[in-house]
């Protein structure tokens, strides 16, 4: 792909086409290709590279930057693609689609919280609901179930993990603990 200044990053598949990064000094964008240099084309450009992307059911998002991260969504074409959220406020340090939907995992000053987007700036939030005996532990899984999220909070290990990992499942709206495995050990 001669048309790139630099090396693509963090390649996506959406339908026809693959959504990629460009994350250099020179040139930090998002692109789209169908493989060839006539199908090559820059959707955006960014003020930040592209850390994470994950895409399903025709969308695609990405997160641009590490200190002020934003949100991106794309269907692929220029016109369809745009940030969410200009500055989530904390480092992302997961993102996963399930359906439409974006779920990320987010690192602050008080432990890790699951967000999700349904591609809008007013559908974008916290989820609510993640509360127990894990507090500010970090996210051990992080996995699409159908329009869901599963994921565990805490790791089970014998040089100072938490007594308990709990499985929560999350949809756009709440997260619910589904079970809490006492760790051995």
């Amino acid at each position: 792909l001669s048309t790139l200044e630099s090396p693509p990053a963090n390649l996506t598949p959406l339908g026809d086409v693959v959504l990629f990064g460009t994350n250099t000094d020179e040139d930090r964008g998002l692109w789209s290709s169908d493989g060839t240099a006539q199908g090559t084309r820059r959707l955006a450009s960014l003020s930040q590279g592209v850390t994470l992307s994950s895409a399903s059911a025709g969308v695609a998002y990405f997160v641009a930057g590490l200190e002020a991260p934003a949100l991106w969504r794309s269907d692929g074409s220029p016109g369809g693609t745009g940030a969410i959220v200009g500055d989530l406020g904390a480092f992302v340090s997961r993102l996963v689609t399930a359906g439409s939907r974006a779920y990320l995992e987010l690192s602050g000053a008080q432990g890790a919280e699951i967000w999700t987007s349904d591609g809008s700036e007013g559908g974008t939030r916290r989820v609510a609901g993640i509360t127990g005996s894990v507090p500010r532990a970090p996210v051990e899984r992080f996995d699409p179930f159908g329009n869901r999220v599963v994921f565990k909070l805490g790791s089970c290990n014998p040089f100072g993990g938490v007594p308990t990992q709990p499985l929560w499942l999350a949809d756009g709206e709440a997260a619910r603990l589904l079970s809490e495995e006492t760790c051995v050990g």
